[in-house]
């Protein structure tokens, strides 16, 4: 039944237009980073001057993991729901009643979805490949194609970082039943990289950061980081001690999601059963204990323009409640919150001598960090409450009310304005309670205001106002927030093509997202 289960699951994913879409988005982006770096668009920008072959092994492994770095946003909604869906659509008591195993269903189920992962990724891939036979790049920037260097890539490191990762988000999002739960352990993962590869800045921690890095690149650096540009351009990628070791760690962290979540499944309704000795009562629940008759009060009826408003603004306030009480907002705030103390306990040291954190410095780690998670925020909530009629079944209902459209939009649009300030000043609060632990009394309120209320308010009104569009077109907010998180990515590049070739490297991890963030920001304000 396995084979079964895992050609179902496959075959599934591809009589829908979500999949082609997501090949479509990666193969052209994949293009033209690569284009660009092959130097197609030197007429209208800098010429393209590097000693890097761009398609040798170290730099296919670079930009392949770069755009894999993307698609591990899709797993979430392709692997993580796969078994959650059939609870979704209440199929599973039909389901469990085939005879099959729980062994056959939990692998057919994951393995059949990781697959269509991975033939995303494959796509990307093959834009890579394309676009060195295209005319007009820059010859001297490439060199023999070897097929060695794309699959070393793959059973390197995107093969077990599909499998790593799919089989915790895999897990996680079962048993939550949330699928945006996968998307914050993505970021939580991501920002782990992050933190291992400022911790493999120092020496004496290298070796550790190589061991830890759950995406293994700083295991592969461990090894390339002082590689002449010969040696990039001709050497295979390292598999050896620190790689291998990596590996085979985070192989064993995925194993034990697996195998712990395996041992708690089963055939029922709830999915997860814990062994208990006590039986449950039965609980008879008697709806006639009385009748009452209720008087209805007199309704007036106001259709003006003015009751409207007022309902825009209670609708607003309730959205923003849902926002802020979801646990996702809460739980993505909070790895925000730690990652801008984190960045401010290093950002203020001038060659290893400490400074007092004034407000200039604090305001440069909300605009390279926290952003990005204001961003991911407003794309999910977006999303989610233009849906929300369809997720809740209550989008008839509430279709043959009274209230104009304008009302509804009008109110997510204010409760995401007001879910973008509270966390702006969430990020004002914590800078200023990072100046005062280290006794800084300074604060230039004003300047925090104007910078992050104000200017930096300008690129976030852009993007809510693209959510909204994207969303509006896409029935499924999973496949809308995805289209955002690549516009995200991919617009900078489509609108200054050339102008900074480096960082469409993908050779250090988030912080060419960072990059792309402080490009698109310059771009957006004008």
């Amino acid at each position: 039944m396995f084979k079964a289960i895992f050609h179902f699951e496959f075959a599934r994913w591809f009589k829908s237009s979500a999949v082609y879409i997501y090949m479509a988005l990666f193969f052209a982006l994949s293009l033209f980073i690569m284009l660009s770096s092959l130097g197609i668009f030197d007429g209208i920008t800098a010429t393209t001057s590097s000693n890097t072959i761009m398609n040798s092994p170290w730099a296919i492994n670079g930009m392949v993991n770069g755009m894999s770095t993307i698609i591990y946003f899709l797993i979430p909604s392709i692997v993580g729901a796969c078994v959650y869906r059939d609870f979704q659509y209440q199929v599973h008591t039909i389901l469990f009643s085939y005879p099959f195993s729980k062994t056959d269903y939990l692998l057919g189920k994951f393995f059949g979805s990781v697959a269509v992962v991975l033939v995303i990724v494959f796509a990307s891939t093959l834009g890579i490949i394309v676009a060195q036979f295209v005319p007009g790049i820059n010859q001297s920037l490439l060199g023999p194609i070897h097929v060695w260097a794309y699959l070393q890539t793959y059973l390197v490191q995107v093969i077990p970082n599909l499998i790593i990762f799919s089989a915790i988000i895999f897990v996680l999002v079962t048993l939550t039943r949330n699928v945006y739960v996968g998307f914050v352990a993505v970021l939580i993962l991501i920002i782990l990289q992050v933190l291992v590869q400022n911790l493999a800045n120092n020496m004496d921690n290298r070796f550790v950061g190589a061991l830890i890095d759950p995406f293994g690149d700083s295991a592969i650096s461990y090894y390339t980081q002082y590689w002449s540009p010969d040696e990039k351009n001709v050497n295979n990628l390292p598999f050896t001690g620190a790689v291998i070791y990596n590996r085979l760690i985070w192989l064993a962290v995925a194993a034990l999601f697996i195998g712990g979540f395996y041992m708690l499944f089963s055939f029922s309704q709830h999915s997860i059963s814990f062994k208990s000795s006590k039986k449950g009562a039965r609980l008879t629940k008697n709806n006639f204990d009385s009748i009452f008759k209720i008087n209805l009060p007199k309704v007036n009826y106001d259709f003006s323009t003015f009751h409207y408003l007022k309902t825009t603004w209670t609708m607003a306030r309730y959205d923003y409640r849902y926002i802020v009480k979801n646990p996702v907002f809460l739980i993505l705030t909070l790895v925000g919150v730690l990652f801008i103390i984190l960045m401010a306990s290093t950002i203020g040291s001038i060659f290893g001598t400490s400074t007092y954190p004034v407000t200039w410095k604090m305001l440069m780690i909300p605009g390279t960090t926290f952003k990005f998670f204001l961003l991911i925020l407003t794309f999910l909530f977006t999303g989610l409450l233009v849906h929300r009629g369809s997720i809740t079944r209550m989008g008839g209902l509430l279709d043959t009310t009274a209230t104009p459209n304008w009302a509804f939009m009008g109110s997510k649009i204010i409760a995401i304005l007001l879910m973008q300030l509270t966390l702006l000043a969430v990020v004002i609060a914590t800078c200023m309670g990072f100046q005062v632990y280290h006794h800084y009394y300074n604060f230039e309120i004003g300047q925090y205001v104007m910078h992050l209320m104000v200017y930096g308010m300008l690129s976030n009104l852009v993007w809510l106002f693209i959510s909204l569009f994207v969303h509006t077109l896409f029935k499924n907010y999973l496949a809308g927030f995805f289209v955002l998180l690549t516009l995200f990515i991919g617009l900078p590049f489509l609108s200054m093509v050339g102008v900074e070739q480096e960082i469409y490297q993908f050779n250090q991890g988030q912080i060419w997202i960072t990059r792309i963030w402080m490009d698109s920001a310059m771009f957006f304000r004008f």
